[in-house]
Formats: structure tokens, C-alpha cells, sequence
């Protein structure tokens, strides 16, 4: 699927990427029950869940599942609460799509987050069309569905 005037996707954690980071967002997440929405729905108890890296394959622009202290200085500007889903626009801008209580609706579903970042791609005015594409991030590969059109 091509997303007219789009260049990337990021999907941004509220953690770190690092190995302290992430003993840190377990420790929060056993003790406190405080999770990351943007993870439960990307992430099952050991890695990406398979409809998550699927769903992503049906994208034409790469899809970065990326760390707060992994974001450009950028993307930092329009991705203030975290965790939250936003676009690099074809002139390099940056637009967020969806913020930390959007996530939270999903309530960890990947089907619901499809729902939300459809409603919210067609109501930017971004267009699809049928694509086969690699989604770009260290943890996933090749993965096709079909495309839906607005």
C-alpha cells in the first residue's frame, strides 16, 4: 500500500532502548502495572506479535518501532507524550497521527490500532494503493496482506 506524501512511520515507546531501559520498563510494568500502550500492542511477552509485523507489511513506507531516546531532534518536536504514532511527511515534516490516549484505546489490540491509524490516515487525507514491501526494524521481516483503499 502506498501512502500518498508520506516518507516513514514511526511508532515511538515511552522507554529507552537500552539495556537499562528496558530492565527499567519491566520493573515498572511488574511492580506498577505501568505498561507502555504502544508496546502491548506491537509486542506480545518475547517479541513483535506476528499480526503487528503483518499489518505492517502493508505499508509502502517503512514502519520504525523506535525508543524515546531514539527519536530525531525532529521528530522530539511534534512527539511530546509519549507513547504515540506519527509520519515524516515527503518535505521532511513531521505530523503526529496518534497520541498516548489513542494508544490506549486500542487496549493493546492490533486489529482496534488498525482501526484508529485507518480513521486517521483517511481523515489527513492520506491515500493507499497495493504494495509489497519490507517493513524496516530490527525486529521483523518481510510481511504482505492486502491493501484497503479510502
Amino acid at each position: 500500500m502506498m501512502l500518498s506524501g508520506l516518507r516513514s512511520m514511526f511508532i515511538v515507546y515511552d522507554a529507552d532502548g537500552t539495556v537499562c531501559g528496558e530492565i527499567i520498563y519491566h520493573v515498572r510494568k511488574m511492580l506498577f502495572n505501568g505498561t507502555c500502550s504502544a508496546c502491548s500492542i506491537t509486542h506480545g511477552p518475547k517479541k513483535e506479535k506476528p499480526e503487528f509485523t503483518q499489518l505492517k507489511g502493508e505499508f509502502s513506507i517503512p514502519v520504525y518501532n523506535i525508543h524515546r531516546d531514539e527519536m530525531h531532534v525532529e521528530l522530539r518536536q511534534v512527539a511530546t507524550r509519549l507513547p504515540c504514532v506519527a509520519v515524516e511527511q515527503s518535505d521532511g515534516k513531521y505530523e503526529l497521527l496518534l497520541g498516548p490516549e489513542e494508544l490506549d484505546r486500542a487496549n493493546g489490540s492490533v486489529e482496534e490500532w488498525e482501526h484508529l491509524m485507518k480513521a486517521k490516515l483517511v481523515e489527513k487525507g492520506f491515500a493507499y494503493e497495493m504494495s509489497q514491501t519490507k517493513s524496516e526494524d530490527s525486529h521483523i521481516g518481510d510481511a504482505r496482506v492486502p491493501s484497503f483503499r479510502t
